[in-house]
Formats: C-alpha cells, structure tokens, sequence
C-alpha cells in the first residue's frame, strides 16, 4: 500500500511518503515560509523523490486537529483533494496521539500537550506497552496552564510543543521526554493512519473536517455577543 502523510498543525509542517507502513521518505517543510506557499510543492518533490505519481497513492492521511486553525484546513482541504483526484482512501489522525506515539516506549502513561493560546493547553493521556498500540484513556482537554501543571506527578512522562513555555513550571521528580519527540510529524501521522487502515478505518471524503476541540477567537466573541444581547 502506497501512502502519502501530511502534517500541518504545527509551525513547521512536514510531508512523508510510506510504501506498506514503513517510511520511504519525509520531508520537513521550510520554516521561512507559510504552509500554503510550501505544502504542494512539498508533496510534489516528496512524490518526485520516489518515483510516484498522485494516480499511484491508495491513502492520504493528515492531521485532523487540535493544532493551527489555518494549518489544519490546508492540511485537510489538500488532503480532500488528493484523495478525491487519486481515488484514494483518507484517514485522520488525531494530532496529540501523533505525538505520544513518538514518545519512547514504556510502562508510564503518556501526556500530550498542545498550546492552545490564551494561556490553555490541549492534553491527552496515553498508555503504552512494547507488543500492542497505544491507547487513549482520557479525552482531549482544553485546561487553563496552572490547572494542568497542579495536577502532575511521577507516574507520567510528558511530552509535546506545549512543554515549551512551561519548562520552569514542571516539578523535577516529573518525567519529560526528549524534546527531539515534541512535535508532530508526517511519518508517525502515516505510521498510525496505515494501522488504522488495516483495522478498516476510513473517513467519509465529504464529511472529513478539521477537529479544532474550541471555537476560534472570532467565533466565541460572536457567541459572547449574542448571550450579551
């Protein structure tokens, strides 16, 4: 099976293309430029670089959310559109997921972090072992910074962006992955979408969307004035 992975939640986002769940070749776009002007053509040298063409694809998978607002519609919107024109199967996958698998596996617990602006963060919890996949046992949660760093303790590694602007608010006796493992890329993205393919997984091509888990700024001022009136 032919793969192409997408991940654009983040600030630098990143292209991977796998051939029966193995990772053939994945390239992080440039830094110095927006997503929509680096996406495609990403996808068109990452494809170039094997060989393939769109026709020859039999999955597209992308990060789904939480992340970038503007970064999860191109990501989604590309992958739609790809899918469609390939006549490929699509998949989501859940962005913190992404990062916990990247985690080093163990016998803690894994929590994954997202900054969510406004002083929040977006948090799931993972278990793992060595012979089956992760498992998420908690829903994802948007929680103020202070309420999240409350409630930490040993018997959870820590991983993930949202680490970054709480590094002096981490006690020590908390384990924190490398942050080598922090962010979300495109293989990991193609590595869990091929597991869910193989499970029977597949999106509905017209009623995939980015999951955002909040409204944006924009839309909750919108509610906030209509509760007001």
């Amino acid at each position: 099976m032919r793969c192409l992975a997408l991940e654009t939640s983040a600030f630098i986002g990143s292209v991977a293309v796998l051939e029966s769940g193995k990772t053939v070749t994945e390239l992080t776009l440039p830094a110095h430029e927006r997503t929509a002007q680096s996406l495609v053509p990403g996808i068109t040298r990452s494809l170039n670089l094997v060989g393939w063409k769109a026709s020859h694809l039999d999955l597209i998978c992308v990060t789904q959310g939480p992340g970038s607002f503007t970064g999860l519609r191109l990501g989604v919107t590309t992958a739609k559109v790809l899918a469609y024109v390939a006549e490929a199967d699509l998949i989501g996958v859940n962005t913190l997921r992404i990062i916990a698998a990247q985690a080093p596996k163990g016998h803690l617990p894994v929590t994954a972090v997202i900054d969510a602006q406004r002083k929040q963060l977006f948090s799931a919890t993972f278990t793992q072992n060595h012979s089956g996949p992760m498992r998420c046992t908690s829903d994802v949660a948007l929680v103020d910074n202070w309420q999240w760093t409350r409630q930490l303790d040993s018997d959870m590694l820590l991983t993930g962006p949202g680490l970054r602007n709480l590094s002096q608010e981490i006690p020590d006796h908390v384990h924190v992955c490398d942050s080598k493992c922090w962010d979300p890329r495109a293989a990991t993205v193609g590595m869990l979408a091929c597991q869910d393919h193989e499970s029977g997984k597949r999106e509905d091509l017209w009623q995939f969307v980015p999951n955002y888990f909040r409204m944006s700024a924009a839309e909750e001022k919108v509610v906030k004035k209509g509760d007001s009136g």
